[in-house]
């Protein structure tokens, strides 16, 4: 069978618009995967921001704890009658630290 020039023309157009279509669904599949990682590495950042908030709130709030048991012992020993500012000045410290103004 022998094919016309106008046929064999259509068909290669075709073939080529083929080749282009799926050139631009890898593309856009490629670009897909990339946004996918970049959003899987932002919420691991994310993630990791939240575990360093929580260790550093936990250690101020150690922190005000040893500040407070302190401040009481000192007050306490003088049975009341003496302010312990150094106490009284590391607690205020601790508490402006956990933002508790």
């Amino acid at each position: 069978m022998r094919w016309s020039v106008p046929v064999l023309a259509v068909g290669i157009m075709a073939l080529g618009l083929f080749q282009l279509q799926a050139d631009s669904v890898k593309r856009i599949e490629i670009a897909q995967a990339a946004v996918e990682a970049q959003a899987a590495a932002v919420e691991q950042q994310r993630a990791a921001r939240t575990e360093d908030e929580h260790r550093r709130f936990e250690q101020q709030l150690s922190h005000l704890a040893a500040a407070l048991n302190d401040f009481q012992q000192k007050y306490n020993a003088s049975g009341g009658q003496v302010w312990p500012k150094k106490e009284a000045d590391a607690l205020k410290k601790a508490i402006q630290a956990l933002h508790l103004k």
